[in-house]
């Protein structure tokens, strides 16, 4: 199965070839950040399963934060750039390219130098193996000891 780690690794490695001079960070930037900058925000998770019993319908959103200079010219260009890596080809994750679904681009709200480009991406995966089940316990011993007050 695909990790969450393994697509922002895929991610971060399609950005910083774009983008050579801008600052990936995962998750939100501390503060103090240098700007221009792009952080990999986590989106919705949603496995379906397949039409085999091994297989998982996932469709994995991603949001990138395309943060610039208040006030400065360019935001656009940027949100735009990162939208068509992901317009036309899919994401090369390990050996697979995860099909893109969707792409789309919102101001950030309560903020004039944030876009947020969220991609989601459409795949079937392996199922994780079946968490193995403990049968309920038969008997719960408890020993409690009270300690002298002071």
């Amino acid at each position: 199965m695909i990790s969450k780690k393994e697509i922002w690794e895929a991610l971060e490695r399609v950005l910083a070839g774009r983008f050579p001079g801008i600052r990936i960070y995962r998750g939100t930037p501390p503060d103090g950040f240098d700007r221009p900058a792009l952080a990999l925000l986590s989106g919705k998770r949603k496995a379906v399963l397949g039409g085999c019993e091994d297989t998982a319908d996932v469709v994995q959103a991603v949001i990138i934060q395309c943060i610039g200079e208040t006030g400065a010219d360019g935001l656009d260009d940027t949100a735009d750039a990162v939208e068509a890596l992901f317009l036309h080809d899919g994401l090369r994750v390990g050996g697979r390219v995860l099909p893109v679904r969707d792409v789309r681009t919102v101001c950030a709200p309560n903020t004039a130098d944030t876009i947020l480009v969220t991609v989601k991406l459409h795949y079937l995966d392996d199922r994780p193996p079946a968490a193995e089940v403990f049968p309920p316990a038969a008997e719960v011993v408890a020993n409690i000891t009270a300690k002298e007050a002071h």
